[in-house]
């Protein structure tokens, strides 16, 4: 049997229980937001909203590029949350072609729920996630950093 390139099995473990936990962070995340009404898409959509560098004057364009969707499936799923009174579309005062999002303040206060269980969860799974072995794998040695 051909062995070139295999991992040592604490390497395979590791790897294993990271992707349980984050497999398992993820589950639970889009479960909060279920709870809260919220579809995952529109809880990752207000979370890229909220997160993105331009906020408060967050174009569809800049949502699309974050979520890696096409720009008429953006616009629905932010008139979708606009309905929901989640977030506030309002057009660009420098450019009325284009349209900006931001969040609603009921829209806000439902993202910090969410982030502050989400907060708690991460802190009871740092230990799988974030693992002394883990960050030696994915952190590479200085000799190794291109210049």
């Amino acid at each position: 049997m051909d062995t070139r390139g295999a991992f040592e099995e604490e390497e395979y473990r590791e790897r294993a229980e990271f992707y349980r936990a984050l497999h398992e962070f993820l589950r639970r995340a889009d479960e909060r937001a279920r709870k809260q009404g919220l579809t995952s898409q529109q809880f990752v959509l207000m979370l890229a909203v909220r997160g993105h560098g331009k906020y408060p004057a967050v174009s569809i364009s800049n949502i699309s590029d974050s979520l890696k969707l096409q720009q008429s499936s953006t616009s629905l799923l932010v008139e979708r949350c606009v309905k929901r009174g989640l977030v506030w579309r309002t057009e660009d005062p420098t450019d009325r072609r284009r349209a900006l999002v931001r969040l609603s303040d009921d829209g806000q206060a439902l993202l910090d729920d969410i982030m502050e269980a989400n907060r708690r969860d991460l802190g009871r799974l740092e230990s799988s996630l974030f693992s002394a072995a883990l960050q030696d794998v994915i952190k590479p040695d200085e000799d190794e950093v291109p210049a």
